[in-house]
C-alpha cells in the first residue's frame, strides 16, 4: 500500500515554526521518526560501541592511579555489561522512548562512573575524575545522536545522580569544593545541551526541504502528465485527438518488417452532421457527438485499439493485429452499434436515427512510418466510397495488401 503524503501546506507550516519549536504535524513527525530511525539507530549502536572502547581503555588510567581494583569493578562489572546490553537490545523498530532509554541509560551509568570512581579515590583523584566526567558529558552532548528531549533527561539524571554520591561518599571537608565542580559541570553541560538540539533541528529542516522536493517532483509530474492527457486528448467527447491518434499509427507502422504485423484504420463519420446542427443547434451537435463518441469507446471489437476524434463529426480507430476480415467486421458493428443507438435526427421530417458511414484499410507494417499515412488515406477514400454507396454503410479500400474480402457492404 502507498502512504499518503502529507499536503504543501503542512510542509511549509513546519518550515515556518518558531525556531524554538522542534515538534511538527503529528503526521510529519511519524514520517520523520520511520524515515530516519534506522540511520539513529546504527549511530546509536556506534556510539555505544565508542563507548565501551573508551571504557575497557580508562581501565589503564585506573591502574594509573592506583585504582585497578576499582576500576575494573565498576567499569568492566557495570558499565561494560549495561553498554553491550543497550548494544544488543537497540533495533530501528522500537518505539522513540524505547531507543533514548536503551540507549541512554548505558551512557548514564558511564558517565556516572567516572564521577563515583573519582569520589570513592577522594583527594587529588577526585578533581581529576569529576573534571574528566565533565568532559565527557560534554561530548555525550555534541556526538551522541539522541533526541533532545531524551539528551535532556540523560543530563538531568546524570547532575542529579552525581551531586547525589557526591553528599553520600564524600568527606566533609572536601565537599563544598567538590560541588562546586560539580555546579561547574552542571552548566557546562546545560550550554552544550544547544548542540543537540541543533543538530535535531537540523536534521528536521533536511527532512522537511526533501518532503518539500519531493512534493513539488510530484505536483510537476502531474501537471506534466495533465498537460500530455490535454495535448493528447479531445477536450469536446475525451478520446484521443488527431496527433495521439497520427502517433499510435507511425508506431505501429514502424512494427519491425520481419514481424509483419496486420492493422487497421477504419474512418467513421457521422452522416448528415451538418443538417442535424442547423436544425438543432451546435449545443445538441455537440451532444450527439459526445453519445457517438461514447458508442465507439464502447464497442467491444475496437476496446484494443486507439478510438480518436480527428475533426469535426470525423473519427478514426487504429486496430492492431486487425486483418482485411477483422477491419470489416469492425466497421459493421460500428455502423450497427451507433444506428441501434436510435439517436433522433432532427434535421429530417420521417424521424430518421443519426446513422454513421465507415471506410477501412487494413495492411501489414513494414518498418516505414509513411504506411500508416497510406492506410489511414485508402480508409479516407473508402469512407468517401461507403457515403457514395447511400451512406450507413461500410466501404473497404479495394488495394488491400495481401487479399482483402469484399470491397463494401451496405446497410439496411
Amino acid at each position: 500500500m502507498i502512504e499518503q503524503l502529507p499536503s504543501a501546506e503542512t510542509v511549509e507550516a513546519a518550515l515556518l515554526r518558531p525556531r524554538h519549536r522542534l515538534r511538527m504535524d503529528a503526521g510529519l513527525e511519524a514520517r520523520f521518526d520511520r524515515s530516519t530511525v534506522r540511520a539513529r539507530t546504527t549511530r546509536l549502536r556506534h556510539f555505544l560501541a565508542f563507548a565501551l572502547c573508551a571504557d575497557i581503555l580508562a581501565i589503564a588510567l585506573d591502574t594509573w592511579h592506583g585504582a585497578l581494583p576499582l576500576g575494573v569493578a565498576v567499569r568492566l562489572g557495570v558499565v561494560a555489561p549495561a553498554l553491550l546490553v543497550g548494544m544488543l537490545l537497540l533495533k530501528s523498530d522500537r518505539p522513540s522512548w524505547q531507543q533514548g532509554l536503551l540507549a541512554g541509560v548505558p551512557v548514564l551509568c558511564g558517565l556516572v562512573s567516572i564521577s563515583l570512581i573519582g569520589l570513592l579515590l577522594g583527594g587529588r583523584y577526585a578533581e581529576l575524575y569529576l573534571s574528566a566526567a565533565g568532559m565527557a558529558a560534554f561530548f555525550v552532548n555534541a556526538a551522541m545522536p539522541l533526541r533532545f528531549s531524551h539528551a535532556v533527561v540523560l543530563a538531568g539524571a546524570n547532575v542529579t545522580a552525581t551531586f547525589a554520591f557526591a553528599v553520600m561518599v564524600s568527606a566533609p571537608g572536601d565537599l563544598v569544593e567538590i560541588l562546586a565542580t560539580l555546579g561547574f559541570n552542571a552548566i557546562v553541560i546545560v550550554l552544550t545541551l544547544p548542540m543537540n538540539f541543533g543538530r535535531e533541528r537540523g536534521n528536521r529542516e533536511v527532512f522537511l526541504h526533501g518532503m518539500r522536493e519531493t512534493l513539488q517532483g510530484r505536483a510537476l509530474a502531474r501537471a506534466n502528465a495533465e498537460l500530455m492527457r490535454l495535448a493528447t486528448t479531445d477536450p469536446l467527447t475525451g478520446l484521443a485527438n488527431r496527433r495521439a491518434f497520427d502517433a499510435r499509427l507511425e508506431r505501429v507502422a514502424l512494427t519491425a518488417p520481419q514481424d509483419r504485423a496486420w492493422f487497421g484504420v477504419l474512418m467513421v463519420d457521422i452522416d448528415h452532421f451538418k443538417a442535424f446542427n442547423d436544425s438543432a443547434g451546435h449545443s445538441a451537435g455537440d451532444e450527439c457527438l459526445r453519445a457517438v463518441a461514447g458508442t465507439l469507446a464502447a464497442e467491444p471489437s475496437v476496446t484494443d485499439g486507439t478510438v480518436a476524434r480527428l475533426g469535426g463529426e470525423e473519427f478514426a480507430i487504429l486496430l492492431p493485429g486487425a486483418d482485411g476480415d477483422a477491419i470489416l467486421v469492425a466497421g459493421e458493428a460500428i455502423r450497427r452499434a451507433v444506428e441501434w443507438q436510435a439517436i433522433q435526427h432532427p434535421g429530417f421530417a420521417d424521424r430518421r436515427h443519426v446513422t454513421v458511414s465507415v471506410g477501412a484499410s487494413a495492411t501489414r507494417a513494414d518498418g516505414n512510418a509513411a504506411t500508416g499515412s497510406r492506410t489511414l488515406k485508402r480508409a479516407d477514400e473508402a469512407l468517401y466510397a461507403a457515403k457514395a454507396s447511400g451512406r450507413n454503410a461500410v466501404s473497404l479500400a479495394r488495394d488491400i495488401v495481401e487479399a482483402a474480402p469484399a470491397a463494401a457492404i451496405a446497410a439496411a
